[in-house]
């Protein structure tokens, strides 16, 4: 081949080359490299951003920030590891500020920490006075058991009646349970709130009922069902 026409060729065959890079026949797929995995995918897209998005707003005092970086730590969602420390420290700046889940999340987290149990009832009662059932039934469950506060099963029965009126259900079971133990105990009561525990669909209720129906006559029994149709709703 002429040396002219050889230039040529070799001309048309770059030119040519320069138009397929143009329209990406010999680009690799961005997106097979850029594609997350499968639980990233699945996350909500704050969660997608890790705690550093987070930080600069929690760190002026931002409550919500400091909530949302307390969960991430906790969960270790994202690309962030679990680091339970950093999260009971967030949720801690954000209770300060009155935020009711941050507390509430904070005594969770304390109250499987060594020597905490004060604290984390301390917390919970933040959130139980700001509204959440959920603090209210565990707070109740504390002073049930004696753990960071003094036993008190007076006391542990309000709470979890308070947590009923709030609507949480469960708490009806923990009442019948309740009413079997102390100086005060009742079966009738406690049949009576296992039979609406039961209405409510609490899992467990049912076979617990049962159970309490044997340890009563008819007339008890009959008792009871009045009694527990009397009862509070929330």
């Amino acid at each position: 081949m002429m040396p002219g026409v050889a230039v040529a060729v070799q001309r048309l065959l770059h030119s040519a080359l320069l138009s397929l890079f143009a329209l990406g026949a010999f680009l690799l797929p961005v997106l097979a490299l850029a594609e997350p995995a499968s639980r990233w995918e699945s996350l909500p897209w704050d969660d997608r951003i890790g705690a550093s998005w987070f930080e600069s707003q929690a760190e002026a005092g931002d409550a919500n920030a400091q909530y949302r970086l307390g969960e991430i730590y906790e969960a270790g969602l994202g690309d962030t590891e679990s680091d339970e420390a950093l999260a009971i420290a967030w949720y801690g700046k954000a209770a300060e500020q009155g935020h009711a889940r941050a507390a509430f999340r904070l005594g969770r987290l304390l109250e499987r920490q060594s020597g905490q149990a004060e604290a984390a009832a301390a917390a919970y009662r933040q959130a139980s006075r700001a509204g959440l059932p959920e603090a209210t039934y565990n707070l109740a469950r504390l002073h049930r058991d004696g753990v960071g506060v003094e036993r008190n099963l007076r006391r542990a029965g309000e709470l979890y009646r308070q947590a009923y009126a709030e609507g949480l259900s469960r708490a009806t079971l923990d009442l019948a349970q309740l009413a079997l133990v102390g100086v005060e105990r009742d079966e009738v009561v406690a049949l009576a709130w296992a039979l609406r525990a039961d209405e409510e669909g609490v899992p467990g209720a049912a076979a617990f009922a049962e159970r309490l129906k044997m340890l009563l006559a008819p007339e008890a029994q009959e008792t009871a069902a009045r009694l527990s149709g009397d009862l509070p709703r929330p």
